[in-house]
């Protein structure tokens, strides 16, 4: 997460990132996706193996 602060009133802050659910949605995706590559990418592996010998 990146804060900024005008210079001319430090009072104003510009957030930029993800928080809240946004942040729990993206880390559930990317869980996800990392499961499924680690499950498919042997199965993958495994059968071009196969073909190319």
């Amino acid at each position: 997460m990146v804060i900024l602060r005008a210079r001319s009133n430090p009072a104003i802050a510009i957030t930029i990132g993800c928080s809240g659910p946004t942040k729990a949605f993206m880390k559930n995706l990317y869980r996800y996706f990392f499961r499924g590559l680690i499950t498919i990418l042997p199965v993958a592996l495994t059968l071009y193996l196969l073909y190319l010998f």
